[in-house]
């Protein structure tokens, strides 16, 4: 999708939108981290475009064991100041929103992964 949207995707089918998906690899497994964090202003714009279109925003996961899904925002925001210092930019430091790992339904394994 445009950059402007934030999101990654929208999923279609015969043609017809049904979802947006944010789409992300980790290569860490899913239980290192008790939590997932994503921009808040990433779930800001998911939320809009769920409101204005009536369609669901998914968060999606590839990490090095597994693969998940959960509702992007979640129901209830936990939202903290964080991000990563790796680039040096100042403005990767940011409102974040957490989200439980726990609470992301985990999808078939492709093989290899």
């Amino acid at each position: 999708m445009p950059i402007k949207l934030q999101l990654d995707y929208m999923a279609t089918r015969d043609g017809k939108a049904v979802a947006f998906v944010e789409m992300r690899h980790r290569r860490n497994e899913m239980g290192a981290f008790p939590t997932y964090m994503v921009g808040l202003h990433k779930c800001l714009m998911a939320k809009q475009l769920t409101l204005v279109t009536g369609l669901p925003s998914m968060l999606a996961v590839r990490w090095a064991d597994a693969v998940g899904i959960t509702k992007l925002p979640p129901d209830e925001m936990d939202v903290q100041l964080g991000g990563t210092v790796r680039r040096g930019d100042a403005q990767d430091i940011e409102p974040m929103v957490y989200f439980d790992v726990n609470k992301f339904r985990v999808l078939e394994v492709p093989s290899g992964l």
